[in-house]
């Protein structure tokens, strides 16, 4: 098993220096990581085979990192191996034990804040969460959204499938696997899945905004707009519908219809420096050109790095005139996006 002095540093490196959120902080006993990682170095040199899988063990124990342990382990090729090496030198039971019990400390103190932890964190907790009851849905739901952000979209799609198995005619897992459809570049199969998450579930505005954007996506505007006018007849409360229907019926001509829309956007949200962006796009096409130049100065003001608001801005300011603010305008568009400097 040489792998698992490779094994035993990355431990020490990647994961115990990984970013940890409230339910990270865990580590016991443990002050200084480079101590830590000397002494699993050490122990793999200096110890036999037994020895040092004792003490990585009884170091991730202590430190109540156990279930990462594994997780990492079972990502290795011989996984399955060291496992089982785990197994037969701490005792299979006591080890599962020690699962148990990590996992039921985290579980009562930290619950659903696992994700502060990492992604990482997350897939081993619900994996443990899996093990100690098989037939909790959620658990699969919410090891399927740690494995999408991860990007593995197998894995996730196959842990929604399970949570619909175990619990049928929730519509949120239906919009679950649509996004992972939607990410993987399978926009039927997304459509599909968004259409019976919409069956179950018809009042779900979210649901309605993310197959709008899809629609958006596909070129089918009006569609895209059907899905954003009932989201937001559902809950007209969240500034991004209202600026994702401004944009549809921008790209259908519909000009005045999208200024409306950004400018509810707005109200809802001041600081919102796309809808201003955006708005200041419609107020162009519409020649209204001093509202284009005051909106994407907010854009700008709010988002100092938007290159695209700068360089409209440039544009907008040589055609009234102000040919040196333009000249400004430009350079910092073109600092910020060299790509802009092709532009005509």
């Amino acid at each position: 098993m040489g792998f698992f002095e490779n094994l035993a540093k990355n431990l020490a490196v990647n994961v115990l220096c990984s970013p940890l959120g409230p339910m990270g902080q865990l580590i016991r006993g443990v002050t200084i990581l480079d101590e830590l990682y000397s002494a699993i170095s050490e122990g793999v040199e200096q110890y036999g085979e037994r020895k040092k899988i004792t003490e990585v063990y009884q170091q991730m124990k202590s430190s109540r990192r156990l279930l990462l342990l594994y997780y990492h382990v079972q990502q290795q090729p011989d996984g399955n191996d060291l496992i089982n090496a785990v197994e037969a030198t701490i005792g299979a039971t006591e080890v599962q034990l020690d699962l148990k019990a990590e996992w039921e400390d985290l579980y009562f103190r930290d619950g659903g804040d696992c994700f502060n932890g990492g992604y990482d964190q997350a897939v081993a907790f619900f994996t443990q969460a899996i093990r100690e009851n098989p037939r909790q849905a959620d658990a699969f739901e919410y090891r399927a959204i740690a494995y999408a952000q991860k990007g593995q979209l197998g894995l996730a799609l196959a842990d929604y499938q399970s949570a619909m198995r175990l619990s049928p005619n929730q519509a949120r897992h239906h919009s679950g696997c649509a996004t992972i459809f939607l990410t993987a570049g399978d926009y039927r199969r997304a459509l599909a899945c968004y259409a019976e998450a919409l069956r179950l579930d018809p009042k779900d505005f979210v649901t309605y905004g993310n197959r709008g954007i899809l629609h958006k996506k596909l070129g089918l505007w009006n569609e895209a707009l059907a899905d954003y006018g009932e989201a937001i007849r559902i809950n007209p409360q969240f500034a991004y519908l209202w600026r994702n229907r401004g944009l549809a019926y921008g790209a259908l001509g519909q000009q005045y219809l999208a200024i409306a829309d950004f400018t509810k956007a707005i109200a809802i949200d001041p600081h919102y420096s796309e809808a201003y962006y955006d708005r200041g796009v419609s107020y162009a096409s519409k020649g209204m050109t001093g509202q284009a130049e005051d909106d994407w100065t907010e854009a700008i003001r709010l988002a100092p790095d938007h290159s695209t608001a700068y360089y409209n801005r440039a544009i907008i300011r040589k055609q009234l005139g102000k040919h040196q603010e333009a000249i400004i305008d430009y350079n910092i568009a073109i600092r910020l996006n060299p790509g802009l400097a092709q532009q005509k």
